[in-house]
Order: C-alpha cells, then sequence, then structure tokens
C-alpha cells in the first residue's frame, strides 16, 4: 500500500516508464512517498513534482529546516533527518560509532523512511478511507509550515491517529 523512494531528479531524467509507473501505483490507491533531495534550495525535482506524491524534506532535532534539505512548494512535509541511525555496507567503516554496518547520516532520504512508516500505520489503521484521506490525515496534522519552507512543518503521527478524517 505504500512505495518508499528516496530519489530525485530533474524532468529531463524521468523516464516516461517510471513516470506511468508512479501514475498506475497512485491511480490504484498506492500512496507513494519521496525524499525531497539534499541541495540546500527549491528544486523541482521528480518524483516529488508529480500530483500526488508525498514529498518529504528534512529537519533539525531543534524543529529548523535542515541546511541541505530541499525545500519550497513542492515539499508537503518535513520529518527527522539529521543523526539517524541508518544502515551501510558492512565493508565501510563507520566514522561516529563503532558498530560495523551502522552510522549516522544526514538526508532527506534519512527523512522520508518516517512519513512511509507513518502512512503505513495510517493505511493498516484506517483501511476503509483509503490513500488521500490517510494523506490528509498525516497533512492536517502537521506542524504549519516551518518558515514558509514547505505546504507543512513536522509531522506527527500521534495526532494523524486521533485526526477526523478530513479533505485537505
Amino acid at each position: 500500500d505504500v512505495i518508499h523512494l528516496s530519489v530525485g531528479w530533474p524532468k529531463s531524467f524521468m523516464t516516461p516508464d517510471l513516470e506511468a509507473a508512479i501514475k498506475k501505483a497512485l491511480a490504484s490507491g498506492v500512496t507513494v512517498v519521496a525524499a525531497a533531495g539534499n541541495s540546500s534550495q527549491v528544486a523541482t525535482i521528480y518524483p516529488c513534482q508529480m500530483e500526488g506524491v508525498i514529498c518529504v524534506g528534512a529537519m533539525r532535532p531543534n524543529g529548523a529546516v535542515a541546511r541541505f534539505s530541499n525545500w519550497g512548494t513542492q515539499v508537503d512535509v518535513f520529518a527527522p533527518g539529521e543523526k539517524i541511525l541508518s544502515t551501510i555496507p558492512m565493508n565501510r567503516p563507520p566514522k561516529f560509532i563503532s558498530r560495523k554496518g551502522y552510522d549516522y547520516k544526514n538526508g532527506t532520504s534519512q527523512a522520508a523512511p518516517f512519513i512511509s512508516a507513518a502512512m503505513a500505520l495510517l493505511r493498516g489503521a484506517f483501511p476503509e478511507e483509503g490513500r488521500t484521506l490517510a494523506q490528509a490525515r498525516l497533512l492536517s496534522s502537521a506542524d504549519a509550515p516551518a518558515g514558509h519552507k514547505g505546504l507543512r512543518g513536522l509531522f506527527h503521527i500521534d495526532r494523524a491517529v486521533q485526526a477526523a478524517p478530513q479533505a485537505f
């Protein structure tokens, strides 16, 4: 019910087959979540620019938009994206911790999985509501936009679960 894409590229790199696959998934009621990118700019990257794709930016622990995160009207919501414990290849030594296979990473690719997981939880908790109402729950329960850098600010799964379904 949820597709997670930690990717982003200019429209010139968007293949017709990939665009068709994403549109087909959305039309079938599948939630598609994508990372906003790490260029620290208003970026019109794909698949974030596609109607219906949830575009996720990264926030710092203090609630500010992360310095590297793309931002702008294509960013739907933000999630933690700095110092996120992540898996890394076993043959690469970690920089920040002493356990092979893990390290702290920064990026919208670390933020977007929070939203993919939140959408999976909402889709499972409210299967009768479908993609658009689950998306509305998540977005309408997020904080106000972070300095006008996106449609909404930090997400709150607790509020989303308790929210009444509504159009957004």
